[in-house]
C-alpha cells in the first residue's frame, strides 16, 4: 500500500531535515579546505635523457649545465624548468664541468677529453690535455686560469684558457677524483687511499696532507684558504679550518658513499652520493640532515648558487631542484 503525503505534511518534513542537517560552510565552526601541504624538499625536473648525469654548474638562480656520459651536455637559462641539449662533439663520458660566467666554461672526462666554450655552449672546442688519462675533475677561478685532476695522480694546468695545458708533479700515482682552488695560488685534490695534496704556489709544487683515512676521497670544497671539506667511501665527511694542517672526522649519519659535496660558505653546505642520500648543514658539520631526496638512484654532484636554490645531478638522467636549502 502506498502512503500519500499531504502537501502540507510534505512542506513541514523538508523544514524539518533543513533543520537537522548541521551546516556544511562559513559560519564559526571548522569548515573550509585544509590548507595544502608544503611542497617537498626537492622536486625532480625533466633532463630529458636517461644518461648518467655525473656533474653541474650554476652561475646563477637561472643559468646552469650539467654533463654525463656519451658526451652529455645540458643547459638551461630558467632554472632547470626546461633543459636543452648542446653539442659537446665527443661520446666520451663527461665527468666535471665548471663556469666562471655565463659565457666561458670548460668540461672534463675520458681519454683526457677538455672542452672550452666561450659563448654558453653555443660552441663547444676540445682542447689539446697532452694525456689519454681519465679527467674527473677541473677547477677554475677566473676565465684563464685552471686546473684539472684525473687518473694515476694527473694535475694539469693552464694559465690561458686552456690554450695550453702543462702537467704538473702531483708526488703521487694515486686516482684524483677532486680539486678546489680558492685563488690562482691556493687549492687542494683528494683522490684514492685517502690522498689530499695541497698548493700554495698555483701547482708549481704539491704537498701531501694527512687525511686520517684509507678510504677514496671523492670530492672537496674549500670556500676560503683555510675552510674545506672533504667526502668519501662509507659516508666519510672530513673538515680542516687551517688549510688542511689538520683534517677531522664529521659525523654524517650514514655509511653510503658520498661522492659529491659543495659549501657556499663557512656554515651551510651539502653533500651527496648513493641510494638517494642528500645531507645537509648550516653550522659547518658540527651535525648533518639527512634530506628527503625522493630518489634511490646514486647521486653524483650538487650545485648551489645561495644558502637555498640549489640542483642535484645523478643516474638516469636525475636532476633534483631546491628553493629551500633542502631542509
Amino acid at each position: 500500500m502506498k502512503i500519500h503525503l499531504s502537501s502540507g505534511i510534505r512542506v513541514f518534513t523538508v523544514l524539518a531535515l533543513v533543520t537537522l542537517i548541521p551546516s556544511c560552510g562559513g559560519g564559526g565552526g571548522d569548515g573550509g579546505a585544509p590548507p595544502p601541504p608544503p611542497p617537498p624538499p626537492w622536486t625532480a625536473q625533466t633532463s630529458g635523457t636517461t644518461n648518467i648525469l655525473d656533474h653541474l654548474s650554476f652561475v646563477s638562480a637561472t643559468t646552469g649545465w650539467a654533463v654525463g656520459d656519451s658526451g652529455t651536455i645540458l643547459a638551461t637559462t630558467n632554472g632547470g624548468t626546461n633543459w636543452t641539449a648542446q653539442t659537446s662533439g665527443t661520446i666520451n663520458t663527461l665527468f666535471d664541468v665548471g663556469f666562471v660566467n655565463t659565457a666561458n666554461g670548460w668540461a672534463v672526462g675520458d681519454s683526457g677529453t677538455i672542452l672550452a666554450t666561450t659563448n654558453g655552449g653555443t660552441n663547444w672546442t676540445a682542447q689539446t690535455s697532452g694525456t689519454t688519462n681519465t679527467l674527473w675533475s677541473i677547477s677554475f677561478v677566473g676565465a684563464t686560469t685552471g686546473w684539472a685532476v684525473g687518473d694515476t695522480g694527473t694535475i694539469l694546468a693552464t694559465t690561458n684558457g686552456g690554450t695550453n695545458w702543462t702537467a704538473q708533479t702531483s708526488g703521487t700515482t694515486n686516482h684524483l677524483y677532486g680539486v678546489s682552488f680558492v685563488s690562482a695560488t691556493t687549492g687542494w685534490a683528494v683522490g684514492d687511499t685517502g690522498t689530499i695534496l695541497a698548493t700554495t704556489n698555483g701547482g708549481t709544487n704539491w704537498t701531501a696532507q694527512t687525511s686520517g683515512t684509507a678510504s677514496p676521497l671523492w670530492g672537496v670544497s674549500f670556500v676560503n684558504a683555510t675552510t674545506g671539506w672533504a667526502v668519501g667511501n662509507s659516508g666519510t665527511i672530513l673538515a680542516t679550518i687551517n688549510g688542511g694542517a689538520t683534517w677531522t672526522f664529521q659525523t654524517s649519519g650514514t655509511l653510503n658513499i658520498l661522492i659529491g659535496v659543495r659549501f657556499v660558505n663557512a656554515t651551510t653546505g651539502w653533500a651527496v652520493g648513493d641510494v638517494g642520500t642528500i645531507l645537509g648543514t648550516t653550522n659547518g658539520g658540527v651535525t648533518w640532515t639527512v634530506q628527503t631526496s625522493g630518489t634511490v638512484v646514486q647521486l653524483n654532484h650538487v650545485s648551489f648558487v645561495s644558502g637555498t636554490t640549489g640542483w642535484v645531478v645523478g643516474w638516469a638522467g636525475t636532476i633534483l631542484k631546491t628553493e629551500t636549502g633542502g631542509f
